[in-house]
């Protein structure tokens, strides 16, 4: 929703479904299948991916394309220069860039061809999982504002193509 009622809101009062994929034995595989899981047992309209790899796994690329071939917008953080995804994959989903406060892209965030939009990722307030508030940086914390707006264009207009939703928020 827009409000958790403890000083936080968000963009879409799109409903959740959170996935875990990331435990002591993740892997490409575990990604795959939770696209997969989110397509056909969730419904889900816009996958929001605040992560990355920077192996290209033919698994993953596959649940990728098959979300697609579903009309799924796919929202991914383009990754960090910090986190060995400097020469982050461009797998055919809206890749997140990361820019500071006054606008200019943050030199931690992987900018090449494949990054298509960008959004504040710097110094953002954001849950922990231990159920407090701690400012974070980078690519995974700007990811999650354009999949908000996808999100929303995906509720006023749900007959576009990933591509068509891409070039509306940018």
């Amino acid at each position: 929703g827009t409000n958790d009622g403890r000083g936080m809101a968000g963009i879409s009062s799109a409903d959740l479904v959170s996935l875990r994929v990331y435990d002591t034995s993740s892997n490409a595989a575990s990604i795959a299948l939770a696209i997969y899981a989110a397509v056909d047992d969730y419904q889900c309209d816009v996958i929001n991916l605040s992560l990355g790899t920077p192996k290209d796994v033919e698994l993953l690329r596959n649940a990728v394309k098959y979300a697609l071939s579903q009309n799924v917008i796919l929202v991914a953080a383009s990754g960090n220069h910090s986190d060995g995804n400097g020469d982050a994959l461009r797998y055919p989903v809206i890749s997140v860039g990361s820019v500071n406060r006054d606008g200019s892209y943050y030199s931690g965030s992987v900018a090449n061809d494949g990054v298509k939009t960008a959004a504040p990722g710097v110094s953002i307030y954001a849950a922990t999982l231990k159920n407090t508030w701690k400012r974070q940086t980078g690519t995974s914390f700007a990811c999650p504002q354009v999949t908000g707006a996808a999100a929303v264009l995906r509720g006023i207009e749900n007959t576009l193509s990933p591509a068509d939703y891409l070039a509306l928020i940018r």
